[in-house]
């Protein structure tokens, strides 16, 4: 049985070398993040696009997205999590809007949390 994991924000350079690393270590990798990547184009990687944000704002794309990962790994679901994407807004604590604080708390908190469940 194949081992399927799942990486969040499998586009930028830590996301890309954790599915290089998982794939080397035998595993076939769900890879997301907002938009694919030509790199990551191979048969034991399944790119599914997903932005954090909406996971978190609506169950009906969670549960898209949860059909979405079992459809990829044949039903078996994922062996390993890894929650490497992140959103950060930078600037001065007068500067960040309520809107950017709850982007961000979605992203970085509820959305890994929403994934582990």
């Amino acid at each position: 049985m194949k081992k399927w994991a799942l990486i969040t924000g499998a586009n930028g350079g830590i996301g890309k070398a954790l599915v290089e690393e998982f794939v080397g270590s035998g595993y076939h990798v769900i890879a997301t993040d907002r938009g694919t990547s030509a790199e990551l184009a191979r048969p034991e990687i399944v790119q599914l696009p997903l932005d954090l944000e909406s996971v978190t704002n609506s169950a009906h794309v969670a549960a898209a997205f949860h059909r979405g990962v079992l459809q990829a790994s044949g039903g078996a679901g994922i062996s390993a999590l890894v929650n490497n994407a992140a959103l950060q807004i930078l600037g001065h604590s007068s500067e960040i809007t309520r809107k950017d604080w709850s982007r961000s708390f979605n992203v970085n908190v509820h959305a890994p949390f929403l994934l582990i469940q």
